[in-house]
């Protein structure tokens, strides 16, 4: 089978439409489910930023969602890669558990990371009865715990805030305040991760994203970040978002409002 003849995408002419795992496969057949396993990875989840003064955590409840996103690629008969790894796009993964992270202060700043599980599927596309081509897919299901957490630095808290801002007044709120992960830009964070399988041809290695692009919707919502602070340094306490939708909070303290 020539791929002038279908392209990599699939034939073109007399097609039906069939749908698993979110991908829509272009066939002459309904695809068939041959084989899928499982694999439970150490991913980075949600960034902590803290100040000298101040202390920060996070809250994940159940049905609370971070994005990873979800790969494909095509086979030959004989299970040779046609085409590379492509993602198919960020796909909600919702934590199955609540729970609390360590906490952050001082001016620390860590990654904290979460266990994704991850699906892999190999798919049979019947094109006809002579020619059978193969799709895998690995695709994000849920995350879960705090495997684990690593420093990081950043050169925007305790400057001049930008982006969106949240000022708190000394005496006029009770600590923690919280916000809630808000709606972010995807070009910010995207970390090349591998992910392994042992599969019915042999072990492969696929390199995943995470965007970590949180949205609204869905019925549930992102995790929620907590502020706490032992120490008033100065008049005010900022948290920013330094133009990442809140994706990622920062925080500094001022003698002035923004």
């Amino acid at each position: 089978l020539k791929q002038s003849q279908w392209g990599l995408a699939g034939p073109s002419p007399a097609m039906s439409t069939a749908i698993s795992s979110e991908l829509i496969y272009e066939s002459s057949e309904i695809p068939e489910l041959i084989y899928e396993t499982y694999s439970f990875e150490s991913m980075p989840g949600i960034q902590l930023h803290s100040i000298p003064g101040a202390t920060v955590w996070v809250r994940v409840e159940i049905g609370n969602y971070l994005f990873y996103t979800q790969k494909y690629r095509y086979l030959d008969i004989d299970y040779n890669p046609t085409t590379d790894w492509a993602s198919s796009g960020d796909k909600i993964t919702k934590s199955r558990s609540g729970w609390t992270s360590t906490k952050v202060s001082g001016g620390t700043k860590q990654f904290i990371e979460v266990w994704v599980k991850y699906r892999y599927e190999l798919w049979g596309i019947y094109y006809n009865p002579n020619y059978v081509w193969y799709q895998e897919i690995v695709s994000p299901v849920w995350f879960d715990g705090v495997p684990g957490k690593y420093s990081i630095s950043c050169s925007l808290c305790g400057g001049e805030p930008t982006g969106n801002t949240a000022p708190y007044a000394n005496g006029t709120v009770t600590p923690p305040v919280t916000v809630i992960l808000g709606e972010g830009v995807e070009a910010i964070e995207k970390y090349g991760i591998k992910v392994g399988f042992s599969v019915t041809y042999g072990d492969i290695t696929v390199y995943v994203e995470l965007w970590k692009e949180i949205q609204t919707g869905e019925s549930a919502y992102p995790p929620k970040l907590y502020v706490d602070w032992d120490t008033w340094v100065k008049d005010y306490l900022i948290l920013f978002d330094g133009n990442s939708g809140w994706k990622i909070v920062h925080l500094s303290w001022s003698d002035t409002p923004p």
